[in-house]
């Protein structure tokens, strides 16, 4: 009998979201995190919250904000604050995880996800 495969870490599938992005002929931006006061680790951004990635697709005049979560991930009530403000901007917002792998091809490949389509997606309103 073989081991259960380890829980895929928010790491690897952004490195799989970004690399499907690229392909799919996306430009993104990615604040990284780093080693702040007391040896924290900390993003760099004045706002606490801020999406995992902004992309771009300048072809289809395109701009999404993107919070990657594992599995078991969870926002934190900043996130959940930063993410409805993007949206009631009018902004299209997604929270994607590495089961939501097609949702994730279906956005990328041009495709406007609405509320309701997955419990994990904002867009036009708040996480469902």
């Amino acid at each position: 009998m073989s081991a259960a495969p380890e829980p895929m870490s928010e790491q690897v599938w952004q490195q799989q979201f970004v690399q499907l992005a690229g392909y799919l002929g996306w430009r993104w931006m990615h604040v990284r995190r780093s080693l702040g006061r007391g040896r924290k680790w900390v993003t760099a951004t004045n706002i606490d919250g801020w999406p995992d990635l902004h992309l771009w697709h300048e072809t289809t005049q395109r701009t999404i904000y993107v919070e990657l979560k594992s599995e078991a991930g969870r926002l934190r009530p900043q996130q959940i604050e930063v993410l409805g403000s993007l949206t009631r901007a009018g902004q299209e917002v997604y929270v994607l995880k590495p089961s939501d792998l097609e949702l994730a091809k279906r956005i990328l490949s041009g495709e406007r996800i609405t509320i309701g389509a997955s419990p994990r997606v904002h867009g036009k309103g708040e996480q469902g």
